[in-house]
């Protein structure tokens, strides 16, 4: 317990006069969108980026899945504890996580900003741009596998 007024002195009505818990404690509270939550189980790794923390990646897991629906979002609160070393953190940081859900170790990604509309990439072919549909896989906010109509000797440009 830290106490943050002297004992000695008077606290006005609401004012916080200690704070209780331990940075030990310290859990990563995520929503998870309604159509994304059965895809969720505990003890899934995740993948966690801290603002405060550029360029790190941390480790977590799934520990708790709520079962209420959030109504204003459409989202499930879902809970998750640090795996291994992390840095001294304060409440109420922003992070980005990834929920693994699913590995291909050999699969063929891009940056989903190539991505034209839902399907198509602008490639170079005989020194022309050229538009071809592709199909995709799994995705994540910045990455998205291509299952069909590309492989690696194709060049990739942004028009």
């Amino acid at each position: 317990m830290k106490y943050i007024k002297n004992k000695a002195r008077q606290s006005r009505r609401g004012e916080a006069i200690a704070l209780l818990g331990s940075s030990d404690a310290l859990y990563i509270q995520l929503e998870v969108d309604e159509l994304d939550i059965n895809k969720i189980k505990l003890g899934q790794e995740i993948l966690v980026k801290i603002d405060v923390f550029k360029n790190q990646v941390f480790k977590a897991k799934v520990s708790k899945i709520y079962q209420m629906l959030n109504r204003q979002n459409q989202s499930f609160r879902v809970d998750a504890e640090f795996v291994g070393k992390y840095p001294n953190l304060y409440s109420g940081l922003t992070v980005e996580a990834n929920i693994i859900i699913q590995e291909k170790p050999k699969a063929l990604v891009i940056p989903k900003s190539l991505i034209v509309g839902d399907d198509s990439l602008w490639i170079l072919k005989n020194n022309q741009a050229e538009r071809i549909k592709i199909k995709k896989g799994i995705e994540n906010f910045e990455w998205a596998e291509v299952q069909e109509g590309l492989d690696t000797t194709i060049k990739i440009i942004k028009k």
